[in-house]
């Protein structure tokens, strides 16, 4: 991140996204929100997996440098990304932004969803075992739309038939509660030797 300037550009992206127009803008736009910044949301949607050991040694997980700068990466490029322009939608009560905000994020995590249901057999919906991702940008964006557009009438409206899909939800809401679950389970497995913790995660 260092050696390319990520640092540099970040910086001018919030400082331009921080205007709300240029903000809506850029949902509205065809391009740049729909296909580049959704690109680089699905680069990092379920990214540095973590897998769990079943069976014999345990091993040191001495990668805490790698975990930290995938969760800042994360959190500046992408959730302060999306605090501008879900802040400039709000405040400009901009129903045609928040619904194509919306819209696009869902397209992006149903395809997500698509590109990752190989395992699934059957009307079974599972995960894999023994792994779990903590990044889910996409599901971060639809809820904090959810949430924060839902004062709009006319979105309310709008959503009505997402809230109804019911097999969606379910796959949609499966990961999120498998980083609930496997958290869980990591509490009640972690064994601490002087400053080094090991875990099954």
């Amino acid at each position: 991140m260092t050696q390319h300037g990520y640092w540099f550009v970040m910086g001018d992206i919030q400082n331009l996204l921080a205007h709300p127009s240029l903000a809506i803008s850029t949902v509205l736009h065809p391009t740049a929100f729909s296909d580049t910044y959704t690109t680089l949301l699905n680069r990092m949607q379920g990214m540095n997996v973590n897998w769990r050991i079943v069976r014999g040694e345990h091993r040191e997980n001495d990668n805490t440098e790698l975990v930290q700068r995938s969760f800042t990466l994360e959190f500046e490029a992408l959730a302060l990304t999306m605090f501008n322009f879900i802040t400039a939608i709000s405040q400009k009560k901009h129903y045609v932004a928040a619904v194509a905000f919306f819209d696009k994020i869902v397209v992006a995590l149903k395809n997500w969803i698509h590109a990752i249901s190989g395992w699934c057999t059957g009307d079974i919906i599972e995960c894999p075992k023994y792994c779990v991702s903590f990044h889910l940008p996409l599901h971060r964006h639809l809820s904090t739309a959810l949430s924060h557009f839902n004062d709009m009438e006319l979105f309310r409206r709008h959503v009505e038939d997402f809230r109804k899909d019911e097999p969606l939800l379910r796959r949609i809401v499966l990961h999120p509660l498998k980083i609930q679950v496997s958290f869980s389970a990591s509490l009640n497995v972690l064994v601490f030797e002087s400053d080094v913790a090991r875990e099954f995660y």
